[in-house]
């Protein structure tokens, strides 16, 4: 169902078609430019190298990698199963960890890990992270470190393909402490060491490289961050057991009407249905438990580290496989009650075409940009980013009027929203619009001295450089991204716009005195 020759969609803009060093095989310029997502780098490479830049090639790679991870899936929770719950691999179609793996397959929540090329960050992770697990599994039944080499290997290569490897360890730390005590042997423990300082090593190269190990070039305060969880937690398992109206874009909603209150009630209705599922089969606890424990360790990363979202489809790819065994667990243990019915057989399996039926629709969503925005724009009708890239797309087309129209709501949402702004400025330009373009220059002004006052520097000189974009001798621009790079100790660039802004107003005093500051 997947539109193999759709185009490349939102960031495949930034992560494959702008970067220069995958238009190469060299190894050693991939590596140093992005070392954190160096494998996933590695194989757009291999893609640009195989098929160009044809989206069908990057997009069938992709497909194969989630085929790959299903059954990797399927294998992975049946030697778990055999592990916490005493039960040999069961060939029965009607499984949990068959009907889990074929909705890890059908949900229409993967269709954004895998049509969306850039998504593949996820789809590489999972592949070398159930290996890593399968590999240790072999480790722990056999106790030969034959087993214990490939695994370290492969937690490597994940955490080289996206950061969410970096919670291998916490996955491997659990298996060990709830595994029956004969899985529990000295050395098997001691193991442990050496995933530690694989991932000790990783975060301080990344505190090294980047002075901070959980840079993501976005900020959020922390109290933001904590109380966004309650929305978004039900918001995620919300789209696990119902994937409908799904979108690519979710607001970020955040209640300034007594939003502690709000937060704890939404807490407690997460904890009431965890404790729910413990009810529903005490007998598997353990199970449950780690289930659990695998979706929440897999979501850290996101619920810990500010990003500009809150939510996204793709995020629950990896977490969504504990959640969805433990749901097919219950179901088919429920159902035994009754022997498993061909009633209750006919519904599940109604279930997975559902599902099914589900991806093929939310796949021709991403058949164009225009239809992916489209979409966005009435799901998140409350984002100024989803009329933005709605704008976008139909300047693409070279809709410049329709475009407008979406950027000037972007703005009536946010009117500190620099990039509609900056984009509005640019459609105007080319309408001939010269007041639309001077208005757009004069608020990203005042987007850069809104961002400046909030402390979001790298946001603030955007602002500024899309303002002179528009108006390049904008006396204002050039004097505030001075400012800004003399604050941040750039006295080069300050010095270089300083002089630029001489140039068109001489007798500028303020510009003289700055200048003079510098040691110029």
């Amino acid at each position: 169902s997947v539109p193999i020759n759709a185009p490349f969609q939102y960031d495949d803009q930034k992560v494959i078609l702008k970067p220069s060093e995958i238009r190469t095989l060299n190894i050693v310029e991939i590596f140093w430019k992005n070392p954190f997502r160096f494998l996933l780098n590695l194989t757009f490479a291999l893609n640009f190298f195989l098929t160009g830049l044809s989206p069908a090639g990057f997009r069938v790679f992709n497909i194969l990698l989630h085929i790959e991870n299903t059954v990797l899936f399927y294998f992975l929770f049946s030697r778990l199963e055999n592990i916490f719950l005493k039960k040999e691999e069961d060939a029965d179609f009607f499984s949990p960890a068959n009907l889990s793996a074929l909705l890890f397959a059908l949900s229409p929540l993967m269709v954004e890990s895998v049509t969306y090329i850039s998504g593949r960050s996820e789809l590489l992770c999972a592949f070398f992270l159930f290996l890593t697990l399968h590999f240790f599994l072999s480790f722990m039944e056999k106790a030969n470190s034959f087993y214990l080499i490939p695994a370290v290997i492969f937690a490597a290569s994940s955490l080289l393909s996206k950061e969410r490897g970096g919670v291998l360890f916490f996955l491997i730390f659990l298996i060990i402490a709830i595994a029956p005590s004969k899985h529990r042997k000295t050395r098997i423990v001691y193991s442990l060491i050496s995933f530690l300082l694989l991932f000790l090593f990783y975060f301080i190269f990344r505190q090294n490289y980047l002075g901070n190990t959980f840079e993501t070039g976005f900020e959020r305060d922390f109290k933001r961050q904590v109380l966004y969880q309650g929305d978004a937690q039900i918001k995620n398992l919300r789209l696990l057991l119902l994937p409908i109206n799904l979108c690519v874009l979710y607001p970020n909603y955040f209640s300034s009407h007594y939003p502690f209150v709000r937060f704890f009630i939404l807490i407690a209705i997460i904890i009431v249905s965890i404790f729910f599922t413990f009810w529903a089969i005490p007998k598997y606890k353990k199970m449950i438990f780690f289930c659990w424990s695998w979706f929440y360790i897999l979501l850290a990363p996101n619920i810990i580290v500010p990003l500009q979202d809150i939510v996204a489809d793709r995020w629950l790819y990896l977490p969504s496989a504990g959640f969805f065994y433990m749901i097919m667990l219950i179901i088919c243990e429920g159902l035994k009650k009754n022997k498993f019915s061909y009633i209750s057989k006919i519904a599940v399996s109604l279930v997975l075409l559902m599902m099914l039926s589900l991806s093929v629709d939310r796949n021709f969503v991403w058949l164009t940009e225009i239809s992916l925005w489209q979409d966005a724009v009435k799901k998140a009708p409350a984002s100024p980013r989803t009329y933005n890239n709605f704008g976008v797309a139909l300047g693409k087309e070279g809709r410049l009027e329709e475009a407008v129209g979406n950027f000037l709501m972007s703005v009536s949402i946010d009117k500190n929203y620099s990039p509609a702004w900056a984009n509005l400025g640019l459609a105007s330009k080319k309408l001939g619009d010269e007041k639309g373009v001077l208005t757009a220059a004069a608020s990203l002004l005042n987007c850069g001295n809104y961002y400046s006052q909030k402390g979001m520097i790298k946001e603030a000189i955007i602002s500024y450089k899309s303002a002179l974009d528009l108006v390049p001798d904008s006396i204002g621009a050039m004097g505030n991204l001075a400012s800004i790079y003399m604050f941040i100790g750039k006295t080069d660039e300050a010095r270089r716009y300083l002089k630029k802004l001489l140039e068109i107003a001489p007798s500028n005093k303020a510009a003289q005195n700055m200048l003079a500051n510098i040691g110029e």
